[in-house]
């Protein structure tokens, strides 16, 4: 009950924030696949570095996404 509470009050925080012209982070999202260079369409893991670029661990490798092209290591 406790917790239900403290989640109410987060919530309604949140969403006062986000009323009150805080700017909110836009996000893009988007799929990559063979036909984009992806080794393979099983991906068993997904990593973003500090620069940005996506890294997934796939059946036949590690690859590597920058935003424009993906790269087989």
């Amino acid at each position: 009950m406790k917790y239900r509470y403290l989640l109410t009050v987060l919530l309604l925080l949140l969403h006062g924030a986000a009323l009150s012209g805080v700017p909110v982070k836009q996000f893009r999202f988007g799929t990559v696949g063979r036909e984009a260079g992806l080794s393979h369409v099983t991906v068993n893991a997904v990593w973003q570095d500090g620069l940005g670029r996506m890294w997934f661990g796939t059946r036949y490798g590690l690859d590597s996404y920058d935003g424009n092209a993906i790269r087989s290591d």
